[in-house]
C-alpha cells in the first residue's frame, strides 16, 4: 500500500533558507539601484540649474547699461572682486545692478539686484555649491576682446564653466 508522503521539516527549512537569501539579495540589489537612481537624478538636477544660472549670466550681460554713458564714462559695466560679479543692467525701470556670490555658510549661490528704483532683493540660484569662480581677462596682445569666465563647482566636485566674450566698453 502507498502511503502518501509530506514534507518533512528539512525540506521545508531548505526552502525557507533559500526564500529569504533570495528577499535579501533582491532587496540589496533594489536599493542599490534606487540609490544610484537618486544620485543620478540629483547631479542632472544639478546639472541644469547650473546651465540655468550660467545662461542667467548671459542674458545680464546681454543687456548691459550702454545707455547713459556721460553719467557713467569711468564706471565699468561688469566687474569681477573677490568672486563676486557685478552686471549693470537696463530694465524698462531703470539701470540696476546684478550681483552674482556665493554664500559658503549655506553653499548656495546668490543673484541680488540693486536698483535706483525697486529695493535690493536676493534670490538663491542653485544649492549644493562649493565654489564660485570668476575671471575677467582684459584685452591684450593675444586677445583683442575682454573674456569673463564663470565656473561653478558641486560640493561633489563635479564643474560647469562658461566663458563670455565681451565688449571693450564693458570693462574700460
Amino acid at each position: 500500500m502507498n502511503v502518501p508522503r509530506g514534507v518533512t521539516l528539512f525540506e521545508l527549512l531548505a526552502t525557507l533558507s533559500l526564500l529569504t537569501i533570495l528577499s535579501i539579495v533582491s532587496v540589496s540589489w533594489m536599493t542599490t539601484v534606487l540609490r544610484s537612481q537618486s544620485i543620478s537624478t540629483s547631479q542632472a538636477s544639478w546639472h541644469r540649474a547650473s546651465v540655468a544660472v550660467l545662461d542667467l549670466i548671459g542674458q545680464d550681460i546681454l543687456v548691459v547699461d550702454r545707455l547713459d554713458t556721460r553719467e557713467r564714462s569711468n564706471t565699468p559695466r561688469i566687474t569681477v572682486e573677490d568672486n563676486i560679479l557685478r552686471i549693470r543692467t537696463r530694465s524698462y525701470e531703470a539701470v540696476g545692478t546684478h550681483l552674482y556670490s556665493l554664500d559658503h555658510g549655506l553653499s548656495e549661490l546668490h543673484r541680488q539686484y540693486q536698483g535706483q528704483q525697486r529695493q535690493a532683493t536676493q534670490i538663491a540660484l542653485i544649492g549644493e555649491a562649493q565654489a564660485f569662480v570668476c575671471e575677467l581677462m582684459l584685452p591684450s596682445v593675444e586677445r583683442a576682446m575682454p573674456i569673463l569666465t564663470v565656473s561653478l563647482v558641486a560640493n561633489d566636485g563635479r564643474e560647469i564653466h562658461r566663458t563670455y566674450v565681451l565688449d571693450r566698453e564693458d570693462v574700460q
